[in-house]
């Protein structure tokens, strides 16, 4: 028999699932934060976020971090118009994941990955989600 092909530990990040932002990888996690930022267009809420995710993505971008954006419902060809004109810059997928996802429930979702790969946060408030990211990245400079 053939043998498994290796999945990785992030799934969505083809070109056919890109929005806007940089075409991301699996290389680009390797020893670095992330912060997935899942959310839905068809939820007021969560649209509403994205600016506060671009403050959060121009306050960190120069550490060894990788900010996300994962829309969830469906490919929605407006999605990168609205990216130019939110002025967001960080990465957005449709349906990107880390293959350890917690379970989302309802949006918007936010979750952080640190340097070893375990999800150190999950759940929908920006401003903890940010603590848990300084704390990461804190951490993961320690080790450099």
């Amino acid at each position: 028999p053939a043998p498994k092909a290796e999945t990785g530990d992030w799934t969505g990040l083809s070109a056919d699932s890109w929005y806007a932002g940089p075409r991301l990888s699996e290389k680009d996690f390797r020893g670095k934060v992330a912060m997935v930022y899942v959310w839905s267009s068809k939820e007021k809420p969560s649209v509403e976020l994205l600016s506060r995710i671009e403050e959060i993505w121009s306050s960190f971008r120069e550490k060894p971090f990788v900010l996300v954006g994962s829309h969830r419902g469906g490919s929605n060809p407006k999605i990168p118009k609205a990216c130019g004109k939110l002025g967001l810059t960080f990465s957005m997928y449709e349906g990107a994941a880390f293959r350890k996802e917690p379970p989302v429930s309802g949006y918007p979702y936010i979750y952080i990955v640190n340097h070893h790969g375990r999800v150190v946060y999950r759940g929908a408030s920006d401003r903890s989600a940010t603590s848990a990211l300084v704390e990461a990245l804190t951490a993961c400079m320690l080790k450099q």
